[in-house]
């Protein structure tokens, strides 16, 4: 630029244009940086609203989730057993520990699927429970009922409902018959609920689990509606499920819930009472959005927007400083050029001073736009790192100066850099139409400290000004919070799978904690033989419900204290079917099916429910279908003693090569004896 007005002033014609030139030149270079900077602050802004957006939407689908696996697992019950006691129902409430650990349901409850010919009758046995003055209410004739029958925690409150009929109100209905139609977990929209009284008058909803007739066919909605025997539900007050889900008050976004896709005051579910425009009109917010969600065969929408006290955050001091400054500069300028435009010599110094003035500007300007917590870093088309911004150095503990200087691999795992690479060379194999416009991967970054951080890495191609594909720019977030949370959601769901084996070894007392011992002796043999860690957990999780099938067969074959006929046995092999069933529905237990599907194949071919054969076999079946036969050996059963140690440890070697995997039984002994 200096050899540009150095030009200009030895051209006598153009000094009286110079000032002019200089200043739209300095206005024009203040606004976009001004710009620049606004936009920026307003893109990181815009980050940490959306950012509690998701936590909003995140929390609230992971509760409903807790609460869909509490509801299956007392479907399960009704499954697993010839009958169900209210007192059976309670220990289950009771073992769940709802009220500690998922709290916000108002209660579980199951309500029994009654005919009309069966009406009197039903209300005779509900009362000769110690329940005189029971009745089916709403009164009135239907084609079918629906009353509650068991309600935990059955306090003051809860007792109201017993009796009520679900089928009785519309909405609750659709629902109900969704369910049952489906097969699958539905919620209805809003209603008031049948625990519901004048002083505590709030919107609700209900989750309902179709619970069918043990041995009925299922395959079309007709043959469901015939198998019908009730549902397992819980009632929720909206109102006092949002306050449990965010105890504390959110001071940044509010947030209301509508029922269904449509916004109104009808449909207004709830409303977190916070919304900046409650009292002043002319308050917008900075930022607004909805989402749709599409839960349980049902839609709510939430309408999102932030808070006097988030806009109150944002910084915009700086961008306003910039575009003051860059003002005062230029009209400065002005005025000092146009004192100087008669005299060469100094407006040539005058430039030159100007030059060095831009250039400090510009460094003030870059050091204000690397002031944000995300890393920003670009790189060329060799590989060389171009910028990195100082925020590496909260990352990784080295200054953005070291990590120019280092090779890539010191501070980001081999692994994870070379998918990064694999990734962009694919991309960059497309035709540039086809590309897509950002690559966002999982990068683990080491630390001075020698420390792992978990981030995401997130790119685009970074062009000149005539679209020539440059180099590759982009950001580095840690993620370490958010990958704890789905740890901790993970966990709890590990605890209702534990629970749910729990349920099924007191089902046999004989076969007390056998989930436990074999998923124990499974997990060491997987180690053994070479199963990665992250592959581990699906093997523990197929282990704890390897008999999860049995829900299915009925007590009279599964507790029968002798030998089962050949009809018996038709019943007891199909299990492996159910597990498969049961289990291929729910997508995180889907990698865990091997061992309830499977552990019954025989390394001959001869095992059942497909005959498969050798290494078809998935090892952890293999592996876990020896550690299944000892631990039965060694146990007693309703139809025969234990074996000793010794008796069942020569079983195992007799049927290597034959039943047994002889690899696996191989490194069983090993471990075992």
């Amino acid at each position: 630029m200096s050899e540009f007005l150095d030009k200009t002033l030895k051209a006598h014609k153009y000094k009286k244009l110079l000032p002019y030139l200089v200043l739209a030149i300095l206005l024009a270079l203040s606004v976009l940086a001004w710009q620049f900077y606004e936009n920026t602050t307003l893109e990181k802004e815009e980050r940490r609203y959306n950012k509690y957006v998701d936590r909003v939407i995140d929390n609230i689908t992971e509760r409903l989730h807790q609460y869909e696996m509490i509801l299956l697992g007392g479907a399960r019950i009704f499954v697993a057993s010839e009958e169900v006691t209210r007192e059976g129902w309670q220990t289950y409430y009771q073992y769940q520990q709802v009220d500690a650990f998922s709290p916000g349901i108002q209660g579980i409850v199951f309500s029994k699927v009654v005919r009309p010919p069966e009406l009197a009758q039903h209300i005779e046995e509900i009362r000769v429970e110690g329940f005189p003055g029971y009745k089916v209410w709403p009164a009135g004739d239907r084609e079918v009922y629906a009353p509650v029958i068991f309600l935990e925690p059955f306090n003051e409150i809860n007792r109201h409902a017993l009796g009520y009929d679900g089928f009785s109100e519309p909405v609750r209905r659709a629902a109900m018959e969704r369910a049952m139609d489906t097969d699958t977990v539905t919620i209805t929209g809003m209603v008031t609920l049948a625990t519901e009284t004048d002083q505590d008058s709030q919107p609700g909803f209900l989750m309902y689990v179709p619970v069918y007739t043990k041995g009925m066919p299922l395959n079309t909605p007709e043959e469901r509606r015939e198998a019908i025997n009730g549902f397992v539900l819980g009632g929720f007050f909206m109102q006092d499920l949002i306050q449990d889900i965010f105890p504390d008050p959110m001071q940044n976004i509010s947030f209301q819930i509508f029922d269904g896709a449509e916004i109104s005051a009808d449909t207004l579910f709830y409303d977190s009472h916070v919304s900046p425009n409650a009292d002043n009109t002319e308050n917008q917010p900075l930022f607004t959005s909805q989402k749709t969600l599409d839960l349980y065969g049902h839609q709510w929408t939430l309408a999102f927007e932030t808070t006097p006290a988030f806009e109150a955050a944002v910084d915009r001091s700086a961008s306003r400083g910039i575009l003051a400054t860059g003002l005062l500069l230029s009209f400065l300028a002005f005025f000092y050029l146009k004192t100087l435009e008669a005299t060469g010599d100094r407006a040539h110094s005058l430039a030159q001073e100007m030059t060095s003035a831009l250039k400090e500007s510009e460094q003030k300007y870059r050091y204000m736009t690397e002031n944000i917590s995300d890393v920003i870093w670009s790189v060329d088309l060799e590989g060389n790192i171009t910028y990195m911004s100082p925020a590496i150095e909260n990352l990784i503990g080295f200054s953005a100066e070291e990590v120019m200087a280092m090779p890539i691999t010191d501070y980001i795992i081999q692994e994870d850099y070379d998918a990064v690479i694999a990734k962009l060379t694919e991309e960059l194999a497309k035709p540039p139409a086809e590309r897509d416009r950002s690559v966002i991967m999982p990068v683990r970054h080491k630390t001075k400290d020698n420390r792992l951080v978990q981030a995401e890495f997130s790119a685009s191609w970074l062009l000149d000004e005539q679209g020539n594909l440059i180099g590759v720019q982009g950001t580095t977030r840690d993620i370490t919070e958010r990958l704890q949370a789905q740890s901790d959601l993970l966990q709890a769901y590990d605890a209702t799978i534990e629970g749910w084996a729990y349920a099924l070894d007191l089902k046999d007392e004989e076969t007390e904690d056998h989930s436990q011992r074999v998923t124990k002796y499974t997990l060491q043999i997987a180690r053994k033989m070479g199963i990665k860690d992250k592959e581990l957990v699906h093997v523990k999780r197929g282990a704890l419900l390897h008999d999860i099938g049995k829900m299915g067969i009925p007590d009279s074959i599964l507790l029968k204290p002798g030998p089962l006929t050949d009809e018996e046995w038709k019943v007891m092999r199909k299990h492996p079917v159910y597990a498969y069933e049961m289990l291929s529905r729910i997508d995180y237990l889907r990698p865990a099916i091997d061992i309830p599907y499977c552990h019954h194949e025989k390394w001959d071919g001869s095992g059942y429910p497909r005959g498969l054969k050798g290494e078809k076999i998935p090892l952890p079946a293999r592996i876990f279908t020896v550690v299944d036969v000892y631990d039965a050996l060694t146990s007693d059963r309703p139809y025969r003693k234990a074996w000793s140690r010794e008796e069942a440890l020569e079983h195992i070697r007799k049927e290597s090569g034959k039943h047994f995997d002889p690899e696996v039984v191989e490194v069983f002994l090993q471990e075992i004896v």
